[in-house]
């Protein structure tokens, strides 16, 4: 019986994880369906990749939306994921963008740096190339859990940006797990393909979202008045 028991608790924890996973990347599917365009039919240049910078703007609001549909399904293992996460999108595109656009604006320079060829750059151009990458992952980092806290409590925007530095500075293991996963990410979109990290997306953030839930209740028990 007790078997029996536990391997209902192992098929339900599968199927907890796989449901949200499969809507919520329908549901990036959807909303990035004009960067998937871009990046399968337009050559990369220049221009492209400034139309392809524009194209991540709703990346943010997407997020956000993610995590505040998983969120919902963990507590309530309701159905119908995919139109809660166009109804949290209504809720909070605007808070979810304004808190995305500084790590946007950041993107710029790191894609324009990207399409630069070292072949035919200054040497000095390969000293920042792990500048860039550390830099980058801890932007990614930072900017997830920043959005992961917008989707679950309401702060001041200052507040946002405080409380992931000083939750992650708190929670070392966590942090480099997260950093595991947007490692894992920046591998598939360098050196695999760009396209196949978007539709792999929400498989790293439902992951992170259940990853940082005891930073979540560290937050909670500290900083939410009950």
């Amino acid at each position: 019986m007790a078997k029996k028991q536990r391997a209902t608790q192992i098929s339900q924890g599968i199927v907890n994880l796989l449901y949200p996973i499969t809507i919520m990347g329908l549901f990036t599917l959807t909303v990035l369906l004009p960067l998937l365009a871009g990046l399968y039919l337009l050559k990369v240049n220049l221009l492209t990749l400034l139309v392809l910078w524009v194209c991540l703007l709703p990346i943010g609001p997407m997020v956000t939306a993610i995590f505040a549909s998983t969120r919902e399904y963990v507590r309530t293992k309701t159905p119908g994921l995919y139109r809660q996460a166009w109804h949290f999108w209504r809720q909070h595109w605007r808070e979810g963008l304004r808190l995305w656009a500084p790590f946007w604006l950041f993107l710029l320079p790191l894609m324009l740096y990207g399409q630069v060829s070292l072949a035919q750059a200054p040497r000095f151009l390969y000293v920042l190339i792990p500048a860039v990458l550390i830099l980058g992952i801890l932007a990614a980092v930072i900017a997830t859990t920043v959005l992961l806290l917008a989707a679950t409590f309401t702060f001041s925007y200052g507040d946002y940006f405080r409380l992931a530095l000083g939750s992650l500075a708190q929670h070392l293991t966590i942090l480099l797990a997260d950093i595991v996963l947007v490692l894992v990410g920046a591998c598939i979109g360098l050196w695999v393909s760009p396209l196949l990290l978007v539709v792999l997306t929400s498989c790293l953030l439902v992951p992170f979202y259940y990853l940082n839930q005891p930073l979540l209740d560290w937050i909670e028990s500290r900083f939410v008045a009950r």
